[in-house]
């Protein structure tokens, strides 16, 4: 074994206690099921994936009761409502119902989501990008370069303005579709 080998080996065998130890973090409670909803009630359902951006986390949470549900906003401090099952959907003629584990997606302390409505037939995609709640697609959206409409969307991703959703359509045409260029 050579004199550079060794040397070599020696310093591996010292950086390796600096890697091995791994990071340190800090931690902040978000929501836990002593945390008050800000739609009245402890939470007894957190999300198993919410989402993050910079200090923001976005969740679906569901009351203990299980009488109200919905998508929150969080960081260190008080929690805001997004929407929830009391939250008319945009056009007004109707009420958020469900909201799917996961379905919550964050960008610049704002959110896109997934839900069930009172209205239509399958969920739709809506966001509060631009202020109140936008509509990106439902069952009355025509599905693009096609024919028909989308008969189900679900897993919103949101990026700036742009948000990105898994679709379904008349005929089972499934596809990946985005708002490219944001909403306006």
């Amino acid at each position: 074994m050579g004199r550079k080998s060794i040397t070599v080996t020696a310093i591996v065998l010292l950086l390796l206690p600096l890697s091995a130890r791994g990071l340190d973090f800090d931690y902040a409670k978000i929501a836990d099921t002593n945390t008050a909803s800000p739609s009245g009630g402890l939470f007894g359902v957190l999300d198993s994936y919410p989402t993050i951006d910079g200090y923001n986390v976005a969740f679906y949470g569901q009351t203990s009761s299980g009488s109200t549900k919905g998508i929150y906003l969080g960081s260190s401090g008080p929690l805001t409502k997004i929407v929830d099952n009391n939250t008319q959907i945009p056009s007004g003629a109707g009420y958020f119902t469900d909201f799917g584990s996961g379905s919550a997606s964050v960008s610049n302390g704002k959110v896109a989501f997934a839900a069930s409505d009172t209205v239509h037939s399958g969920p739709g995609v809506y966001t509060n990008v631009g202020g109140g709640l936008n509509t990106v697609a439902d069952t009355d959206t025509p599905l693009p370069s096609g024919s028909g409409t989308f008969t189900y969307t679900v897993s919103a991703s949101l990026d700036g303005s742009n948000v990105a959703f898994h679709g379904l359509g008349v005929g089972g045409r499934l596809g990946i579709y985005s708002s490219l260029g944001g909403l306006h």
